[in-house]
């Protein structure tokens, strides 16, 4: 090889060297004051939270932000012309639905033979029309007890709903009528609740508390106690019911889901009164204590 091609890759190669000496000076020029920035930000954060290895399990521990209740157009236009039509929005296409639930269709044996028919039903949102329906036929077929209420209905907290309206009692006899007031919704553990106060014509205070769940025993099988208690805070002769707790029913009930909207049921209700109920109950010749199985269907719509 000549002297000239010697030359030329020499110069070739030095080219190509350039680039890297010129990124090698780069970096030796942030070697020092460089360097020492970087500690510096490295140790300002190290103060902020200790081990830089925690920091991925605080955020994950962190709960997640509010929802935000700024609106964009509100900088844009009148924020009161805005509020109205969200509200119109929200109005317009507000989920309202409906329910039909018989809860109770039974068959009560205990010696005699009576029937039992409690069922609700609703339509709405998170407002809505309730109406409620409980009754009893005797022996002898003649309706022995019954209660119908038509109730409205407001959402107050996430599962509870604050009731309010009327109630007449067709039986026994003489009818009453009562103004009520009260709560419902879903406690923990799944535990349906209805607690509601009523006074009536008479100015007459009771109350009423139902509680009811389902234990889940196999994917066709569920177990649901209920228990239900009547109060009262005034004397009420011609009903043939005393102050105090008038009525206490506890029932076990195991229902077979085969078809989720129409299950049978079997169990076992016990039902007592007290005090003075008690007495008014023993007077008319039947047992103030009751142990009954009951043989029925649960549907709903």
């Amino acid at each position: 090889m000549n002297q000239r091609v010697r030359d030329a890759l020499l110069l070739a190669l030095m080219w190509a060297a350039l680039p890297a000496m010129a990124q090698q000076v780069d970096h030796s020029a942030h070697t020092g004051a460089g360097a020492q920035a970087d500690t510096t930000a490295h140790d300002e954060h190290a103060g902020h939270g200790g081990d830089a290895s925690h920091d991925g399990d605080a955020g994950q521990q962190t709960q997640a932000p509010p929802a935000p209740t700024d609106h964009a157009a509100d900088a844009l236009y009148d924020p009161a012309v805005m509020a109205a039509a969200r509200q119109a929005l929200y109005a317009e296409n507000a989920m309202r639905t409906g329910a039909l639930a018989l809860q109770l269709a039974e068959l009560r044996l205990n010696g005699d033979t009576s029937w039992r028919v409690q069922g609700r039903g609703w339509y709405g949102d998170e407002n809505r029309a309730v109406l409620r329906l409980d009754a009893v036929v005797d022996d002898k077929d003649r309706l022995d007890d019954a209660r119908i209420e038509a109730l409205y209905s407001h959402a107050i907290a996430p599962y509870w709903n604050l009731v309010a309206g009327l109630r007449a009692d067709p039986q026994p006899s003489p009818s009453r009528g009562f103004v009520a007031l009260g709560i419902e919704g879903l406690a923990p553990y799944r535990i349906a609740v209805e607690a509601t106060a009523y006074l009536s014509n008479h100015a007459e205070a009771q109350a009423r508390i139902e509680a009811h769940t389902a234990w889940q025993l196999t994917q066709r099988f569920a177990l649901e106690p209920r228990v239900t208690m009547d109060l009262l805070l005034d004397e009420m002769p011609e009903q043939r019911m005393g102050r105090g707790i008038a009525n206490l029913e506890l029932g076990l009930r195991l229902r077979w889901e085969h078809w989720r909207r129409f299950a049978p049921y079997a169990g076992v209700e016990w039902q007592g009164s007290f005090g003075d109920t008690a007495r008014y109950v023993a007077a008319r010749g039947d047992d103030p204590r009751t142990l009954r199985f009951v043989v029925g269907v649960s549907a709903w719509l």
